[in-house]
């Protein structure tokens, strides 16, 4: 009795051992970027994620993105190196975990955004205080995007040498206010901007001009407090060739010129805050070369240049340059619209024709009617009379040939006698001719009246049946 009861007992302890394991949630792992989570194009990066326990496989996924890399560790974090950045490398992060002793996934990190520069034009970073304040007070930094916009963009305010940016704003204008408040010695540094697309495919821009923040603590709490403004490069300037008026499927080269040598320069369009393309000069200017032009190349540019030291020194922009593809979207509504118009007109008469062959087809083998009644009826008349005169002149015919043949074989020249003055024999029947050689001629214009009558009858009779088919009942004679 006592060895079944503790039997159960440790039958008990373990099942409850085995449902809180399986109700166990492992705590959230973290993920860092290093050396920063906003990075250059061609660049390297490591993503590290971490986790309270030891021995456990590491899983690292990307948003939206299907597949995912998987690590296992003997320690409590793993490391995943991305090489060679791209645009399309950019987004959200995430990473997961499990342990040997449970096959249970832990949950997701927060995600950590990876911004690959390089794909939007720069924007401009600024101060609205004095130069020279006293530590301890605040500092705002505008950072202002080149155009009045309305996308979904997110603004991130960057410090050399830290991992991942200060603050982030998500907006839909074109600038950002970050406060530095309650300065000391550890804010003195460089501070610089980037924005990028909040959505896929997270575009990312260049990094703005640097600031320079100096906070010195000297003794007694007073110090103080220099803001240097990154030096720039001169303005460049943007010019066409041969000319910024072009015809659709010509080519064209912008120039970007500045008085500095050896930097690299970034024509960019206006409206889209698009980088189109960018190229590293030996001289003092660049070549953008565009062909087989169309109405999509017709945007306003500019230009800039950079050169790359500790941070980017830039030049501010161009003057815009507004290049023209004339004729080509107007031509091309203008084409569209007369082929829609020249389409239509086809498309009714087809349908008209169509509905006539049909009516055709329907009416076709009955003959229409007199639009006049009157005239129907006069025809019917004539063609009834002309039937009872018809008939009339057979029978009247018909009785003067027998008239004719009785007469002629009561003639005595009609009958053929033998030589010896004997009646004819019996069976012989005389023969007698009732078309006699004086009357050929008026018999032959009688038979040729009689047709031209009976084919006219025919032909009224035919149109009477079919108009009246009631009212006519005689056959053909």
């Amino acid at each position: 009795m006592l060895t079944d009861f503790l039997c159960l007992l440790c039958l008990g302890l373990c099942l409850g051992y085995e449902d809180e394991k399986k109700n166990e949630k492992f705590p959230k792992p973290s993920l860092l970027a290093w050396p920063s989570s906003v990075v250059e194009r061609k660049s390297n990066v490591t993503l590290k994620c971490q986790s309270p326990f030891q021995n456990v496989t590491f899983l690292l996924e990307k948003m939206h993105v299907p597949g995912s890399w998987q690590q296992r560790s003997s320690g409590n974090d793993a490391e995943f190196l991305l090489t060679d950045l791209e645009p399309k490398d950019a987004g959200k992060y995430f990473c997961t975990y499990n342990t040997a002793t449970s096959h249970k996934w832990s949950e997701k990190s927060e995600s950590l955004q990876l911004v690959v520069t390089g794909s939007l034009l720069k924007p401009s970073l600024s101060v609205s205080m004095d130069p020279e304040k006293t530590p301890g007070q605040s500092v705002t930094l505008r950072c202002l995007i080149p155009y009045n916009g309305t996308e979904h963009m997110a603004i991130a305010l960057l410090k050399s040498g830290t991992p991942g940016p200060l603050q982030v704003e998500e907006i839909r204008k074109n600038q950002a206010d970050f406060v530095l408040s309650t300065l000391t010695s550890n804010d003195t540094g460089n501070y610089s901007c980037v924005y990028y697309q909040w959505i896929p495919p997270h575009l990312g821009s260049f990094p703005s001009n640097s600031l320079e923040i100096q906070v010195t603590d000297e003794n007694g709490g007073q110090g103080v407090l220099l803001i240097k403004k990154a030096d720039l490069l001169p303005r460049p300037s943007l010019s066409a060739s041969p000319s910024s008026v072009v015809a659709p499927g010509s080519q064209v080269t912008l120039r970007c010129c500045s008085s500095h040598q050896g930097a690299t320069f970034v024509l960019g369009k206006v409206g889209t805050l698009e980088v189109v393309q960018q190229q590293r000069a030996s001289g003092n200017h660049a070549d953008f070369f565009f062909q087989d032009l169309d109405y999509k190349d017709a945007q306003n540019y500019t230009c800039l240049n950079y050169l790359r030291k500790e941070n980017l020194i830039w030049s501010d922009y161009s003057e815009f340059l507004q290049l023209m593809v004339t004729g080509d979207q107007e031509t091309l509504q203008d084409s569209r619209v007369v082929f829609l118009v020249a389409f239509s007109c086809l498309a009714i008469v087809l349908l008209f024709l169509a509905i006539f062959f049909i009516y055709r087809c329907t009416q076709h083998g009955t003959p229409s009617p007199p639009a006049d009644s009157h005239e129907l009826a006069k025809v019917c008349v004539r063609t009834a009379l002309a039937r009872a005169r018809h008939k009339q002149h057979t029978h009247s015919r018909t009785g003067t040939a027998l008239r004719a043949a009785e007469a002629a074989a009561a003639a005595p020249g009609m009958m053929q006698e033998g030589r010896d003055g004997n009646a004819p024999a019996k069976g012989i029947v005389p023969r007698v001719s009732l078309c006699q050689p004086d009357q050929r001629n008026n018999n032959y214009q009688v038979f040729s009246a009689e047709k031209e009558l009976r084919a006219k009858r025919n032909a009224d009779n035919v149109l009477c049946r079919r108009t009246h088919p009631l009212n006519t009942t005689d056959s053909e004679t």
